[in-house]
């Protein structure tokens, strides 16, 4: 649908460190980037974005470092799945 290229100034350089993709037809509230910082000289960390004029509003960004934690989930099996015909699909979808 579009893109948004987030830019990260790295040795001097601003270079694309993610892409944020929208879609439709309703609008993203918050969304979290993982960035490298790595390659940040300094302590000051500067970003580059540019939007096409009207089409993006940019409320405010936030940086939050803490270490992400590892997630955990369990498989779940199928007990029984219809298709919009009523016609028993479990085999297909396990």
């Amino acid at each position: 649908m579009y893109e948004l290229e987030l830019k990260m100034k790295i040795k001097g350089e601003f270079k694309t460190q993610a892409v944020l993709q929208g879609g439709g037809p309703f609008k993203t509230e918050n969304r979290v980037v993982e960035l490298d910082l790595s390659g940040i000289e300094g302590e000051m960390i500067e970003f580059e974005v540019n939007p096409a004029v009207g089409f993006w509003t940019l409320d405010n960004f936030k940086l939050h470092f803490d270490v992400p934690q590892q997630a955990f989930g369990e498989e779940i099996k199928v007990s029984k799945t219809t298709d919009n015909f009523g016609k028993d699909i479990s085999e297909k979808i396990s």
